[in-house]
């Protein structure tokens, strides 16, 4: 979409927002600048436009708002999620949001890697509420992990695929798992993980104590016999997994 479709979607928040549970534009080029726009619509969504264009405040439930929010591949980094954080924090409605999907956007490649540590990390703790996040191809790796983990363990569903997450990473990941009694679901698919070292041992190793985990998405991680027999023996006695 351009601009112009941009406007059109933005002025139907600032109208309409206790009607919209679910805004999806993945897929369109939006960049930093389209994320702003939109933030701004989202900043201000609890506002009644009058007719003489005058903004006056209505009262509408919390309960009311988007629950679920898609900008997968729109060209963003962390000056978008910057964006977001500031339309979510100037708007209390915006608590009812709980899902999150910013896959396919480079928020950790390069010099942009301690700037996106530092926008997840205060958007994940600024919202609580959100359980369903979805960060795949975004340049995580194995260092964005470590310092994001703490703030991984509390959600219900983490989507990681293809961010060159290595068997350091999933030794990581083994530590949010036996710490978590919320992830529900993770998604690895893509990543270089492996099975020859200590890391995916260990990995295996904390799916016997975990009793919340239920889906388990290992698709091209690069995993061979003695990683798939190590993996097959710890969840044989998890209890929980119902999908690897």
């Amino acid at each position: 979409i351009s601009q112009y479709g941009l406007d059109a979607i933005t002025s139907i928040l600032i109208n309409s927002w206790h009607r919209c549970e679910v805004l999806s534009l993945s897929y369109n080029y939006l960049t930093n600048k389209g994320i702003e726009k939109l933030s701004n619509a989202l900043q201000h969504n609890f506002f009644d436009v009058c007719k003489n264009d005058v903004f006056k405040p209505i009262n509408k439930p919390t309960s009311s708002g988007l629950k679920t929010l898609k900008l997968e591949n729109v060209g963003m980094n962390y000056v978008g999620i910057e964006h977001l954080r500031n339309s979510f924090n100037c708007n209390d409605a915006m608590q009812s949001l709980n899902e999150l999907y910013l896959g396919d956007n480079d928020f950790f490649g390069g010099n942009n890697a301690n700037h996106g540590v530092r926008q997840i990390k205060l958007l994940l703790r600024e919202n609580p509420n959100i359980h369903t996040l979805s960060l795949f191809a975004t340049n995580l790796g194995d260092d964005a992990l470590s310092s994001l983990a703490y703030d991984f363990q509390s959600r219900r569903s983490l989507h990681l695929g293809r961010n060159n997450i290595t068997c350091k990473g999933v030794a990581i990941l083994g530590k949010i798992i036996l710490n978590s009694s919320t992830l529900q679901n993770l998604k690895l698919n893509g990543n270089p993980v492996g099975d020859n070292s200590d890391g995916w041992f260990s990995f295996t190793e904390s799916l016997k104590e975990n009793s919340s985990l239920k889906y388990l998405d290992l698709t091209n991680c690069k995993i061979e016999d003695d990683g798939a027999i190590s993996l097959a023996k710890n969840i044989s006695i998890n209890t929980s997994l119902e999908q690897v």
